[in-house]
């Protein structure tokens, strides 16, 4: 496949984490501030993140169930036209988004997220198509690289624009609502480019995908190969975003951190993961196998997060933090990389959209849980998730010894 060919699904992978990213810097200030708030000033502490957490969980709970169907969906009929399909589906759900925040109104910002996660198929169809791209091992893992360098910039231009756009950064008078319409034109424009420049091979229609693509799951299930690796991800991805989705929080609570020195943790976050893809993976996956360099990604993780739970100067903190997400994006890439070289060609879809299906799980479960221990003492949820991240290391080295 030529090169260009992957330019359109790149640019839909980032629109996607872009609308993943773009709540980090929104929703906690419109949460747990006052003068953001949508609860009237009685509503305690405990109440507004325990509502934070399960608005969180609402997108991971419905890509929960479309990521698998998507990408079995696309294995039969092509990835072309499901793409084109989950992007719409995504545009509503921002849309919505936005309507939900600018009126006030919880239900519409929660079924706006719902359907944004839904829809959010399209992130196991990039990969998808990467994998298809790359009939070598070393080319399939160096085009996993270029989507997780995709996912730190689109995070980055996602935190830069939610703050900006949203936060006392900006001096106008601009509305939270509005990255959630940008984020709406940005999937529009995903449309457009799969539309017109995203051509792939013919499919044939399969009159018993239900039948096929629970067949595809059940067998990934029993792959004594990609097992490990299922259990080792959804341990990983409880810990890293759940981390991730509660840092604004933490800075809030334990540092009283302004919106600006928020925003640039984020962006450091991002630059990080980025970096780790764009440099140290590619030198890596020339020496060690992917679920090696996954091993190592969770353990550093482990460490990086226990390591920010010392009590230390905000600098130092936020130090740890961006090690940590440097790992997490090592793990992450290898994670997928991992899983797509155990599967066969026509399984591509269906397995990588089951692993999305673990991580969304695992981001559903994280954001609830946490929004119960943040009423209670935060530093307990990054204990556990230092521990989980540590016990996805361990299951893949008892693998591999």
């Amino acid at each position: 496949m030529d090169k260009r060919r992957l330019l359109p699904p790149l640019l839909t992978y980032c629109v996607d984490n872009f609308g993943l990213a773009i709540v980090y810097p929104i929703f906690t200030p419109l949460f747990l501030e006052g003068s953001k708030a949508l609860f009237p000033a009685d509503i305690t502490y405990f109440q507004r993140t325990l509502l934070l957490g399960l608005l969180i969980a609402s997108f991971p709970l419905a890509q929960l169930f479309g990521a698998p169907i998507f990408g079995s969906l696309s294995d039969r009929v092509g990835r072309r036209k499901i793409f084109l399909v989950t992007l719409i589906g995504g545009t509503a759900g921002y849309l919505m988004t936005a309507f939900g925040i600018h009126l006030g109104k919880l239900l519409p910002l929660w079924g706006g997220r719902a359907l944004s996660g839904l829809f959010a198929g399209n992130l196991t169809l990039s990969l998808a198509v990467a994998s298809d791209a790359g009939k070598e091992i070393a080319t399939r893992r160096r085009y996993f690289g270029y989507m997780g360098v995709g996912a730190g910039l689109s995070f980055i231009l996602a935190i830069i624009v939610g703050s900006t756009l949203s936060g006392p950064i900006s001096q106008y008078s601009f509305h939270p609502d509005l990255p959630f319409f940008l984020a709406a034109a940005f999937a529009i424009t995903a449309w457009m480019a799969i539309f017109f420049f995203y051509r792939e091979r013919e499919h044939a229609p399969d009159k018993d995908f239900f039948r096929s693509g629970l067949t595809n799951l059940v067998s990934a299930i029993k792959n004594p190969i990609a097992r490990p690796v299922y259990f080792a991800f959804f341990l990983f991805m409880l810990a890293w975003a759940t981390s991730l989705q509660f840092l604004s929080a933490y800075l809030i609570k334990t540092f009283n951190a302004s919106h600006t020195t928020i925003t640039i943790t984020f962006i450091g976050i991002g630059l990080a993961w980025a970096l780790a893809n764009f440099a140290i993976n590619p030198i890596l996956s020339r020496y060690l196998h992917a679920q090696k360099i996954f091993l190592i990604g969770a353990l550093g993780l482990s460490l990086a997060l226990f390591a920010s739970l010392i009590p230390q100067p905000p600098a130092l903190f936020l130090i740890h933090f961006i090690v940590a997400s440097f790992f997490a994006g090592l793990a992450w890439t290898n994670s997928f990389a991992s899983i797509s070289i155990s599967s066969s060609a026509h399984q591509q879809g269906s397995r990588l959209g089951f692993a999305q299906s673990i991580g969304a799980c695992a981001m559903a479960i994280g954001p609830i849980a946490g929004g119960i221990l943040l009423g209670i003492d935060i530093r307990i949820l990054y204990i556990s998730n230092s521990i989980a991240a540590l016990l996805a290391g361990l299951l893949l080295f008892k693998k591999s010894t």
